[in-house]
This record gives structure tokens, sequence and C-alpha cells, in this order.
């Protein structure tokens, strides 16, 4: 089947079809996948719309994808597909610090976001060290943990309002972007795309947040932001052992002190920051201070986060391993190029929602399987990462092995965490389908709504709840 008539239904100039092009999106990415039929690069949502028409009328699937390669998730799992590359899409078009939002278009990168923000005094809330080239909003709808639990409400946050393509070719929009008038008008009323929630008593954007690119294609999105410190310091605490960071944790979350906060193992330490000898365990906490008396906030919450420290026996360090607080800092809330996780091929990912009370039940099921499967522990990286105020927590081990005997063992790791009692929020990889096991209902509901919304099962049909549904 060819892509005959593709050309005419999307900007001239923007398919490729060279073999050599499209081995990013499939088979040539460290995964097995197949190559697509061709790559749309869509500048416009009128190219979106166009692609979207045209694949209806030609039986064709789309992949969206709107990051820089390497490409981990979002590769052609089969033929027959057509990937409509969003990634030159680079407008930010508002950035708003009497609201503390953003909106951009979905190319837009951390590095490029943030560097728009620092000029307004804004700073755009990142993940743990992303890859150089991740797109911000394919970030915020697949959830990405990011590291400020104080400034999360919701898990959807910080994500806002969005302008989705349907699979139905129509152009629709959520949340107060929806209307009435155009952006323009709603900007010189005083309105900033901030609120999620409708049109009317319908929240759409939850939807396509998770759906992975199966509901709708997104083409920009409204984000909250948060100030830009002028004053940013990082405590770090060294522990040989998980439980006192765990109280710690809660005692700081309690008091809504704090920005930044997260705890790395060892090896993820090390990944980082290029440097061996690090401890077991490293609570990190961010201080910061803001537009008014900043040096006096950093420093009564820095005396109240040390006596939380101090109440368990610990005391903060000035560097772990000979890394300072400052270069830490950096390290965890910038960009990171060459990733440091490591290519697609080198390694790959379980992870799921708990409570940080059970973190060292999980970290217990890591060393009980390893051992089981006759896996080198030390090949695993663990990040914790609180979240919703310290209400829950996400947890993430990263296999680092080569791809084959990584899937085996994040399988492995997946099944032994659902036994005992993880929260799949977040279906990737492998061990996807056990975020639907036993959920009949579940995934009955999933697919009546695809067909509501992607009648002809072009938005990437072969995610695993869309199956069969056309």
């Amino acid at each position: 089947m060819g892509v005959e008539g593709l050309s005419e239904a999307v900007s001239s100039g923007s398919v490729v079809t060279q073999k050599e092009l499209m081995e990013d999106y499939g088979a040539g990415n460290g995964r097995k996948g197949a190559l697509p039929a061709a790559v749309v690069f869509c500048e416009t949502a009128d190219d979106v719309v166009g692609l979207t028409k045209w694949a209806r009328e030609n039986g064709r699937k789309i992949l969206p994808v709107s990051s820089a390669p390497p490409h981990e998730s979002a590769v052609v799992q089969k033929e027959g597909y057509v990937v409509c590359d969003l990634s030159r899409m680079k407008r930010i078009v508002r950035a708003d610090r009497r609201n503390r939002v953003a909106l951009a278009e979905v190319g837009v990168t951390f590095e490029e976001l943030d560097g728009a923000l620092e000029r307004v005094g804004l700073r755009a809330m990142t993940p743990l060290a992303p890859r150089t080239g991740k797109s911000v909003v394919a970030s915020y709808l697949d959830r990405t943990p990011t590291l400020v639990p104080r400034a999360q409400w919701d898990l959807s946050d910080p994500l806002l309002c969005t302008e989705v393509i349907m699979g139905s070719g129509k152009l629709f929009r959520t949340g107060c972007s929806s209307g009435p008038g155009t952006l323009e008008e709603q900007w010189a009323t005083g309105q900033a795309q901030k609120n999620p929630m409708g049109p009317s008593a319908f929240d759409f954007f939850r939807i396509v947040q998770g759906s992975r690119g199966s509901m709708g294609i997104v083409t920009w999105a409204s984000m909250k932001c948060e100030l830009r410190p002028r004053v940013h310091e990082l405590l770090m605490l060294p522990s040989d052992d998980l439980a006192p960071l765990i109280r710690i944790v809660y005692g700081i979350a309690h008091a809504r002190w704090g920005e930044e906060c997260l705890i790395l193992d060892s090896n993820n330490l090390t990944r980082l920051t290029g440097v061996p000898g690090m401890p077991a365990f490293a609570l990190l906490v961010g201080v910061a201070g803001f537009d008014y008396r900043p040096e006096q906030r950093v420093s009564y919450q820095k005396r109240g986060i040390e006596g939380i420290i101090s109440s368990e026996g610990a005391r903060v360090s000035r560097s772990i391993a000979g890394v300072g607080g400052r270069r830490m800092l950096q390290v965890i809330t910038s960009p990171s190029d060459p990733y440091w996780k490591g290519s697609p091929a080198e390694h790959a990912d379980v992870y799921f929602l708990t409570t940080m009370n059970r973190a060292p039940d999980f970290v217990s099921v890591i060393d009980e399987t390893c051992k089981k499967e006759k896996f080198d522990r030390a090949q695993v990286g663990l990040y914790l990462q609180p979240q919703l105020g310290g209400r829950v927590t996400h947890f993430e081990a990263t296999v680092f092995a080569p791809r084959e005997e990584a899937d085996r063992m994040t399988r492995a790791l997946a099944e032994a965490a659902a036994a005992k009692g993880a929260y799949f929020s977040r279906p990737a990889g492998n061990w996807d389908d056990l975020a639907y096991r036993d959920k009949p209902l579940l995934v009955e509901t999933f697919r009546r709504t695809k067909k509501i919304f992607d009648p002809d099962g072009v938005m990437n049909p072969d995610v695993l709840f869309c199956k069969e549904v056309v």
C-alpha cells in the first residue's frame, strides 16, 4: 500500500520516505520494529488535520512523535503506519508570569522552554535530568513525574489546556481554552488557559493524557510554571538505610517546605554525576527563595528541614563523593546530553505508584527478584519521587543492560511488584498489560471511548487496550 495523495494532504515538502531517515522511528532504534510507510513532519495543526483525514480515507495508522531521536517508546511496531513527527512545531506562544503559566507547541523541548521562561522570571517543571531534545508536552502527557512535589496538586499537573486533533480529523480544545472566543480574545479579557477542566462538565484532557497517542494528537498545551528562584540551594543527606530518609521526607512534606525532593540510589547517582563511590541512598531537597526576602525564606526553611533531619540522628552533607550541592542541583534539573541512562538499547525502566512508607518493601522485591533471575543487582538503579505533596510516590527501577536482557528483567520486576500491590498508572514497555490485568470493565470503557473519538482506529491503534477495537 503506497502513500499516494499524502503530499497533497499536508504542507509541501513535509513527507519523507527515504529508508535511512525512517529508521529512527522503527527498526533502526535498538528495538525490534518495522519501518513506517512515511514520516510526515507536521508544522501546523492544519497539517495534522490533513494527515488524519488522509489516513482515514486510505486505511492507514498514525503514530505521533514529538521528541528528537532516539525514540524509546514511540516506535513503529507493525507495517502500515505513517509517523506524524511534530518536533518542528517549536512556537512558545505565551509565557505569563502573572499567572505562572506558559503555552507552547508540542515540539518545544525543556531547554527551549526554560530559556524562554527565564526571560520573564519563570521556570519549567522538569523531570529528573530529561534527555536533551525531550518534548515538554510529550513528557507531561505521559505524566512523567516532576521534581517539586509541593507544587503538584493533581497527578495531571503541570498539564493544563490542550489543542487536540481527534481521529475523526476534527480540532478540539480542552479546558477553558475551548472558549468562548479565540485565544487572543481570551487573553484580552485576562484569561490565561489555566483551568484544564471542561468544556462544561467534561474533562477531555484526562482521556488524552496517558493514552500514548491513541485518542488524539496534541498540537499545543498550556502548563503550570513556577517562579524562578533568586536563591536556590540543595540539601543532601546520604544514608546506608532507606527508612530514616522516608521519615524525613514525610516530615518535610507535612511542613510543606522545600522545592525539589527525591531519593536516588548509588547506581543512579553515579550515572548522573559520573562519580563513583556514592552512598547506598541519598535524599536531595532543594530550598529556594523568590521575589520577596529570598535569603530569609531559604534560611528558615533550611533550619526547619535540618531540624527534621537531626531528629533522625543525621546531618546534611556539604558534598557526596566530592560532588557539592550546587553541581548536584544542576545535574538533576538540567537536560542531560548524552542521556544519563544511555541509549534505548542500553536500558529499560519499570515504574509504578505506591506510598513512600512501602518503598522498602519494593526494594526488597527488587533484591529478591534479581537473586531469583540470577541478575546483577548492581545493574539496577532506583529513583523515588514523591508526588502530590508527598501523598504518593513514583517508584522507578532502571535496568542497565542490553535491550533483550533489560526487557527480561523489567518484566520479572514488574510481575513481582504487581504481586505486592504496585499500581501501574503509566503502562509502558513489555509490562503494559499489568495495568489492565483482571480489569475487563476498564478495558471495555477505554475501547468504547476510542470508538467515539477515533471511529476508524487510525490513532496508534496497537496500544494494548485499543487492540481489536475496529
